[in-house]
């Protein structure tokens, strides 16, 4: 594997560079995420050790999430996946960059699935929300992520829902993304459902042994599988809703 690290300062703006290859990006700010990121990495090298990485550290960050919405330009790669640094690769990913070729975008449905549901600007109520978290995309996808970085200076963002305005810039760009089933982008406190493997574990706790190697013809439920971890997650869950309905920005 093949990584780079880069710094900026202020929000990460970038100018125009000739973009190859495949590889995968992380954008992060502050110190706080290092540690999830180192494991991040290494579950990356173990599973995909042919491919290159490109780390971006901002040095300071002034507009919380909406720093991902410049994940189009600040990607070196022709074929691009984009992780936040608390996710953990579990199986080869192949499909999914073959699924980004095709069309353009390839990223899972948010476990809230309406963007209506952020209160941002006036989305209409059918508009699909979609995870952030994990985003394979290819230059195909160019005017989606223009779009984004648009709607993401609006006076009615948050910190906390940048999928609001991808989820707007989606539908306003007339972009046709391949959506990826929940495996590939697992978030144990919001699935209660796994069907076969998990690809891509999202979350601080570390995935259970095992998990990315399941039956893939059979359903399993989580709380039963991992009672004492789901509680764990719900909890951890409910101290970010709490920390955000105070307006408490995350460190």
């Amino acid at each position: 594997m093949t990584r780079r690290l880069r710094a900026y300062s202020g929000s990460g703006k970038m100018g125009t560079q000739s973009k190859s290859g495949r590889g995968a990006l992380y954008i992060v700010w502050g110190d706080k995420a290092d540690r999830l990121l180192r494991r991040s990495l290494a579950a990356l090298e173990e599973v995909h050790p042919e491919l290159p990485v490109e780390v971006v550290r901002l040095s300071r960050n002034d507009d919380g999430f909406h720093a991902k919405a410049r994940m189009f330009s600040l990607s070196p790669f022709s074929e691009t996946v984009f992780f936040d640094a608390d996710t953990v690769v579990l199986r080869r990913l192949d499909f999914a960059f073959e699924k980004a070729a095709r069309f353009g975008l390839a990223c899972c449905i948010a476990p809230m699935t309406w963007a209506a549901a952020t209160g941002y600007c006036s989305i209409e109520s059918g508009t699909i929300m979609y995870n952030t978290g994990v985003i394979f995309f290819t230059e195909r996808a160019k005017a989606t992520f223009d779009l984004w970085e648009e709607l993401s200076s609006g006076p009615q963002t948050s910190d906390y829902w940048d999928q609001g305005p991808f989820a707007l810039a989606v539908e306003r760009s007339g972009a046709c993304p391949f959506v990826l089933p929940s495996n590939w982008n697992f978030t144990l406190q919001m699935h209660r459902l796994i069907v076969g493997s998990v690809r891509i574990w999202h979350g601080r706790l570390d995935p259970p042994h095992g998990i990315g190697n399941l039956d893939e013809t059979r359903v399993f439920e989580v709380q039963q599988m991992w009672p004492f971890i789901t509680r764990r997650q719900q909890l951890h869950r409910g101290w970010r809703l709490i920390r955000q309905g105070l307006g408490l920005r995350r460190p």
